[in-house]
């Protein structure tokens, strides 16, 4: 009695633990999460093989909840299944699940994975940037998988808008650009698909039906800049020109160009009437004033010098480097303000001589520093120091 009554326990068990029990979910295979197509326009989805289902169901729409217009539900007695209805460029969510032998249970969803769609096909020939192309060339791009046309664009501009544009459709990836001018072309590619959706444009190559450019080089050394076919360039550095020939190969010429700079200096000096006339460069100075020559550097340019040359008149008073003093500041600009710096601590008489010698003003101070005001006329003038003790102390300002 025990033993049937143990059998019948294990068997209602069984049908209970049978009813409960659920399908798996399918494992996706193929393509691996996040992959962008670039040669096919319609990829095949693929889950594992599941033992003892029916069917195979598959779920792709452009947002992970799967609940947007552009949702599609396919189910296939196979584990793969080909995607239909796809935008190019465009970001899918893909999951899959399984239902059983007699289609009385279906699985949960399996995990959710992304694939991109194709943005563009990629061109392959002619070459990007290539030489001495035939007058009918054969422009091609990639093969790619379940497309309606390949669609290919050529002209002479890269905006593609001139007299010379043409295009033209074809359902191989490969067509004959016919009777092309000699002249340098741009051309690009896109494809259509099934859903009468078209893909964004290649990247523009270029080709030429031209022969290839001869390239040469030059180096110039000059001052201050240098003209090259109507280009003025004022600075050291290689210089690329491209020289067009009508129907022959162009002409790239590199310059490496040196440029030194003319200088100007400015310089003051100061003579002794006694040595008038005074040579400076070739000039007899015999007065005071501003003078200018004409030099070269070491690198050849013009070096303007300009001189202001004063003519000090020898009085015969004791004019030595120790009565010097300090005038602030100097140059000065004409009719403002020096400060007089003698370092003494005595009244004295400040004297203003201009260049011929002429006592211009007659000033008393009480101490140093000593504010003063400069004339209005440019030149270079004497200063003379007179103190109380009898103490004389010179120095030059320049007026400008």
């Amino acid at each position: 009695m025990k033993k049937k009554l143990f059998v019948l326990i294990s068997f209602i068990f069984s049908l209970c633990t049978t009813a409960v029990a659920q399908i798996t979910p399918p494992t996706l295979d193929t393509p691996s999460d996040s992959t962008v197509y670039i040669s096919t326009a319609a990829p095949t989805l693929y889950c594992n093989i599941t033992t003892g289902v029916e069917r195979y169901i598959f779920q792709w729409d452009t947002v992970a909840t799967f609940n947007s217009p552009l949702l599609s539900t396919h189910s296939s007695s196979y584990k793969g299944y080909t995607a239909q209805d796809l935008k190019f460029n465009t970001q899918y969510y893909w999951r899959a699940a399984v239902t059983n032998g007699n289609n009385s249970d279906t699985s949960a969803w399996s995990v959710v994975r992304t694939f991109t769609t194709m943005s563009a096909p990629t061109l392959s020939s002619p070459t990007n940037g290539a030489y001495n192309i035939s007058l009918n060339p054969t422009l091609s791009c990639n093969t790619i998988s379940n497309v309606t046309h390949y669609i290919f664009e050529w002209d002479t501009v890269p905006t593609f808008n001139s007299p010379a544009y043409n295009t033209y459709r074809s359902s191989y990836r490969s067509i004959t650009a016919n009777n092309l001018l000699t002249a340098d072309y741009y051309w690009r590619a896109a494809v259509t698909n099934n859903n009468g959706d078209t893909s964004l444009w290649s990247e523009v190559w270029q080709f030429s039906t031209r022969p290839a450019p001869v390239t040469s080089e030059f180096s110039a050394t000059v001052c201050d800049s240098y003209v090259w076919n109507g280009h003025s360039y004022n600075t050291s550095g290689d210089y690329t020109q491209t020289l067009r020939a009508q129907n022959q190969a162009d002409s790239i010429v590199t310059l490496h160009l040196t440029v030194n700079v003319s200088k100007d200096t400015l310089i003051n000096i100061t003579i002794w009437d006694r040595e008038i006339p005074y040579d400076w460069h070739g000039q007899q100075i015999t007065e005071t004033g501003e003078y200018t020559w004409l030099g070269t550097t070491a690198e050849g340019c013009d070096s303007l010098v300009v001189a202001d040359i004063f003519v000090m008149v020898y009085d015969n008073l004791d004019y030595t480097e120790e009565n010097l003093f300090t005038i602030t500041p100097n140059p000065v600009k004409r009719g403002e303000t020096v400060l007089i710096d003698a370092e003494v601590r005595e009244p004295f008489i400040v004297e203003v001589y201009a260049s011929d010698s002429r006592l211009l003003q007659r000033i008393s101070a009480a101490d140093s520093p000593f504010r003063l005001t400069m004339p209005t006329t440019n030149g270079l003038y004497l200063l003379r120091l007179v103190t109380a003790s009898g103490r004389f102390l010179y120095s030059k300002v320049l007026v400008r």
